[in-house]
């Protein structure tokens, strides 16, 4: 009596101590359902905690139809709630499901639920009428093909336009236009009038009298050399003029060169140094700047003289002559504008019309060439400190970083993260080597759902996956998760590959756009050559 007493006693304190370990609570409002018919499961754990929800994608014959946002109005507690459905009759399990509280790992007991058919007399029941065929709403890839008529329409209004402009223009009766030109020294000489008519330094405004008084000696001999003046300082003017005497052998003579300089840096220090010259002094300025001219006119007249009388002299029909040329020259460019625009069409007819099927085809292309690359490119590559794991990879994986998170630093006491990413992002991998404290033993099952959970955002569609036990040549056993899914339009494939040892955990995740088979092929290749050193 004595004996059954006291194992009765165990029994309550083990069941007791089960029910105070296990925070989370998992329960239905209903266990009798018809098929089709929606039923609640709600998850309850203590608030306060970083909770980490499943999202109940594997259910076996049940279908989640719905979850709603984590209810936080109840006192103490955090409460997620799920719409399911089975369109299986009979009794069924709900699997236990994983919450992660407080990097913890705790599962919900299972629940079974009893679904059943619905009966349906086929005597009574009428069959009901044919319903009418829905019509389809147009979308945009509905109109493309007519687009083509229209670019075509357009491509040639747009060449019909440019062919009668040219046409237009060049079948225009050859009037030469006859320009007054007025030479350097008599632009000089009627400026030099306009500054005398304006009487600047009479009436006191004498800086401004030397800022156009030097402008114009500057412009003279910029359009007489064709050289830019106004830019340049006196030294650099006169360094330069000098140059050009020398090199194209002018003739001015060097006293012409030294009074430029003079009279140049005397009108600096009027304009820069604030000294006020003379009445005396300002007119010997303006009849300097006279004189400058009239020797440097007198020289560059004789060179004009001289290139004259040695170039051939023009023929009578020398003016017929360059407007049959630039005649033709209008034809040629009619011609290659024609041309132009027949290709540019073309190029938007097979560029800019592309389906939809050939764009993506173009976008998976990148992510598989990665891999295809020659023998040369794979290399076996040592990661950890002190090197723990190796394999052949196509890529350098640098280390990123090794500092463990605030909210991990209670279980983990070294954190290593090698990763890389393709340029055009059609490709990441991530290695993550962890250490654990001594008294926190690593759940690889918790690490793995931890980090499907990291993949499956808000823009993830059709994920699925599978999973494979993988051993090492020591024995070593490690899972294989590959899957896929899609992200904004694009089909991508991942592998992810973990493995446990004593305190440390190795994490191998492969992200990638593009064909599985060559994905599988290049993954095959790194997961047999994977090497743990223990």
């Amino acid at each position: 009596m004595k004996r059954i007493f006291s194992f009765s006693v165990f029994l309550i304190s083990c069941l007791l101590h089960s029910q105070q370990k296990s925070p989370v609570l998992a329960v239905l409002d209903t266990a009798y359902i018809r098929i089709g018919e929606p039923i609640e499961y709600k998850i309850t754990v203590p608030k306060g905690e970083k909770t980490q929800f499943p999202t109940l994608d594997d259910l076996r014959v049940f279908e989640r139809l719905s979850s709603s946002k984590v209810d936080t109005s109840a006192q103490g507690f955090l409460i997620k709630k799920y719409r399911l459905t089975s369109f299986d009759t009979g009794r069924f399990f709900i699997p236990k499901q994983a919450v992660f509280l407080r990097d913890k790992i705790h599962y919900t007991d299972s629940l079974m639920v009893e679904v059943a058919s619905v009966a349906v007399d086929l005597e009574k029941q009428k069959p009901f009428a044919n319903k009418p065929i829905a019509e389809e709403p147009f979308i945009f890839d509905d109109y493309r093909p007519y687009f083509i008529y229209f670019y075509l329409f357009l491509g040639a209004v747009l060449i019909a336009f440019a062919a009668f402009y040219l046409l237009r223009k060049y079948r225009q009766k050859a009037t030469p236009q006859v320009q007054e030109l007025v030479s350097p020294y008599q632009e000089a000489l009627k400026k030099l009038s306009d500054l005398d008519a304006k009487e600047l330094w009479q009436n006191n405004q004498i800086k401004g009298f030397y800022i156009e008084l030097t402008e114009i000696v500057r412009t003279y001999i910029g359009r007489e050399v064709c050289m830019h003046t106004m830019e340049r300082t006196t030294a650099e003017l006169v360094l330069n003029l000098r140059r050009e005497n020398e090199q194209s052998k002018r003739g001015i003579l060097p006293k012409t060169i030294v009074d430029l300089r003079t009279f140049l840096e005397r009108a600096d220090f009027v304009k820069f140094a604030k000294m006020k010259p003379r009445t005396q002094d300002i007119q010997n300025d303006r009849s300097t700047a006279l004189q400058i001219i009239d020797a440097l006119e007198v020289v560059f007249q004789k060179n004009k003289v001289l290139a004259s009388s040695q170039a051939a002299n023009p023929s009578e029909s020398s003016f017929e002559e360059p407007r049959k040329w630039v005649s033709k020259k209008g034809r040629k460019q009619a011609l290659l504008y024609f041309s132009g625009g027949i290709f540019a069409l073309t190029v938007l007819l097979v560029w800019v019309l592309p389906s939809s099927k050939r764009s993506e085809s173009m976008g998976q292309e990148s992510g598989t060439a990665f891999f295809q690359k020659g023998t040369d490119s794979w290399q076996r590559r040592w990661f950890g400190r002190p090197p723990s794991m190796s394999l052949m990879t196509p890529m350098e994986m640098p280390l990123q970083h090794e500092r463990v998170p605030e909210e991990a630093r209670e279980t983990l006491e070294r954190r290593l993260v090698y990763a890389y990413e393709h340029g055009d992002g059609s490709m990441q991998a991530r290695l993550t080597i962890k250490h654990y404290l001594p008294q926190k033993a690593p759940q690889l099952e918790a690490i793995i759902q931890a980090n499907l959970q990291l993949i499956q955002t808000s823009d993830v569609e059709g994920f699925e996956y599978e999973r494979a036990p993988v051993f090492l040549s020591d024995n070593l056993q490690g899972v294989l998760i590959s899957g896929k899914y899609r992200e904004k339009a694009k089909q991508k494939i991942f592998y992810l590959v973990g493995f446990v040892k004593e305190q440390k955990c190795w994490l191998f995740q492969v992200v990638c756009e593009g064909h599985a088979g060559a994905i599988e092929n290049a993954m095959k290749k790194m997961l047999n050559s994977i090497e743990i050193d223990l």
